[in-house]
């Protein structure tokens, strides 16, 4: 991976999409390359504050019953 490829990945990583050689060459990359871990560990700080903060809000249940029915793939499992 680049450090394009990088910046692009990042969040994919904190979020657990990256399959596992993908991960592996975020982390090679990481190993020796001392701005994008840089880049990394602000994403993991501000990834951590942000879900704190929003942790505390909570949307209406009539809202996130629509939200989940809305999603393909709840769609699927529920048969909704």
């Amino acid at each position: 991976m680049d450090c394009d490829q990088i910046l692009q990945t990042i969040y994919l990583s904190f979020d657990g999409e990256m399959d596992g050689n993908g991960l592996d060459s975020l982390e090679a990359h990481l190993a020796t390359c001392s701005p994008c871990a840089r880049r990394r560990q602000f994403a993991g700080r501000f990834l951590l504050m942000f879900r704190k903060r929003a942790a505390r809000m909570e949307a209406p249940p009539e809202l996130r019953r629509r939200i989940l029915q809305a999603l393909p793939h709840r769609q699927q499992v529920h048969g909704a």
